[in-house]
């Protein structure tokens, strides 16, 4: 029962925070700068900034996995319709270590 209960306990965590939700700030695309936007490795992200594919929200993104990140406006739709906390554009910098 208590591996049960710790369970339950892991998946708690990684729910989205209603609370954090309210106090984000909505990003402004336009402000974003069109150098990095022309590339297509763009994620949305939800709860402790997990990234999700922008297409398929309910898939993890995966560095090895070039289908799993998606454009600009592909994130920035998926942030628009809500459930999303934020985007970010996966840098290169970051390929050898798990977001």
């Amino acid at each position: 029962m208590k591996n049960l209960h710790e369970k339950a306990s892991r998946a708690e965590q990684y729910q989205a925070d209603p609370i954090l939700e309210v106090a984000m700030l909505q990003p402004r695309f336009e402000n974003f700068p069109k150098e990095l936007q022309r590339h297509d490795q763009w994620v949305v992200w939800k709860g402790k900034k997990i990234p999700y594919d922008p297409t398929r929200l309910n898939t993890k993104a995966n560095i090895n996995d070039p289908y799993s990140l998606g454009s600009f406006n592909q994130a920035d739709a998926a942030n628009s319709k809500g459930g999303c906390l934020g985007v970010r554009k996966w840098l290169k910098s970051l390929e050898k270590n798990e977001l």
